[in-house]
């Protein structure tokens, strides 16, 4: 018998997803420490069955799944609080994927391992192609999008080690084939990452380097949002999780950065400042050296002071947050760690020439 302050929490998925089982696993990460949840679902083994939608009664449900869906709409009806997880639905709190952070982490695995260059091949990655353009700006590091005609001739004349992010298995299979072809060796010359991910890069020969789609941090993230909306607290519209770690195999290992300061306060850098203010001699404190002997190391190793990688790295950050959809300037200067929304305003107009508001609409996609 379920107890009078139970949780009736009604799970809904795609059987047919891929990214099921680690939205699953995140909902029931978060639920294990809620000791007033019980979960339902519908098709779904791992939870208690809804036997009957007509004469469900729940408190709240998590909605992996098209919400037009008849059984979708039949638990939004009958539960007081719903969550979209997955994707972004107008009128109803989401969680989704902020796929550019794929970006972010491949380019920083790319500079640990060395890599002083950037390239990009396949498909479809014009919003990929923009994000690793800013990056590698901010990162003082030469990019250029390689297409298929101009591949060949881009490897042959190769100078120094090139990281070369895909869009998918199939674009990786024809770098590592064309590196082949014009004698630069994988991983030592060319290291290569998918910002997709499957089983076919696992499966590849090297075997392909990867950004996993993070289904468990959504669905937790997800089951945290509606447990805050039982609890009555204020929730955003949308919440988007990034990417934060890189699937490394054979296709990407290679050296470490030969400068060890160097490589932690890059890593330290991009893990940090999209989130918290960070000053150069904070970043020095934190790696026991002077400001002076780190912007040195910077300027021998990277081309550039370290006050410039951390406002480009921070200005990257801010155009990603202002691209989401529904973002408010207000928002992104709170997560960003700003004390206002006019203090990130006179950052963002000196670091970019325009205002927040003036990107967030130039960025905004097209509607007819």
């Amino acid at each position: 018998m379920i107890a009078l302050d139970t949780q009736r929490i009604a799970v809904l998925a795609d059987a047919e997803d891929d990214r099921l089982h680690g939205y699953l696993k995140g909902i029931r990460d978060y639920a294990r420490d809620r000791v007033g949840w019980e979960l339902f679902g519908v098709g779904l083994p791992c939870y208690r069955e809804i036997e009957d939608l007509r004469s469900w009664e729940g408190d709240g449900c998590l909605l992996a799944t098209d919400l037009h869906d008849a059984t979708a709409e039949a638990l939004m009806e009958s539960s007081r609080h719903a969550v979209v997880v997955g994707r972004a639905e107008e009128g109803v709190p989401s969680v989704t994927f902020d796929a550019e952070s794929r970006v972010k982490v491949a380019a920083l695995h790319f500079v640990e391992q060395g890599v002083r260059q950037f390239a990009f091949h396949g498909r479809g990655g014009h919003g990929y192609e923009r994000s690793i353009a800013e990056l590698a700006r901010g990162m003082g590091v030469p990019f250029e999008v390689v297409r298929r005609a101009a591949l060949r001739s881009c490897l042959a004349g190769l100078q120094g080690s090139l990281g070369v992010f895909v869009a998918d298995c199939a674009a990786a299979v024809e770098v590592i084939r064309e590196a082949t072809v014009a004698g630069a060796a994988v991983p030592a010359d060319v290291a290569v990452v998918s910002l997709g991910d499957d089983k076919n890069c696992a499966l590849a020969t090297p075997s392909l380097s990867s950004v996993p789609f993070p289904a468990r941090r959504l669905g937790y993230r997800a089951a945290r949002l509606l447990d805050q909306q039982l609890n009555g607290e204020q929730v955003p519209g949308v919440v988007a999780v990034g990417a934060d770690k890189v699937a490394v195999r054979k296709s990407s290992s290679r050296r470490q950065y030969s400068d060890p300061l160097v490589h932690g306060a890059l890593r330290h850098i991009h893990k940090t400042v999209d989130r918290s203010p960070l000053r150069v001699v904070d970043l020095a404190n934190a790696f026991r050296v002077s400001r002076a002997h780190l912007t040195h190391r910077f300027q021998e190793v990277v081309g550039k002071p370290p006050a410039d990688i951390i406002r480009q790295t921070r200005l990257n950050a801010a155009m990603r947050f202002l691209r989401q959809p529904g973002q408010m300037v207000k928002s992104v200067a709170y997560t960003m760690g700003f004390s206002s929304s006019q203090e990130f305003a006179r950052f963002f107009k000196n670091a970019s020439g325009r205002t927040p508001s003036e990107y967030a609409r130039s960025a905004a996609p097209a509607t007819d």
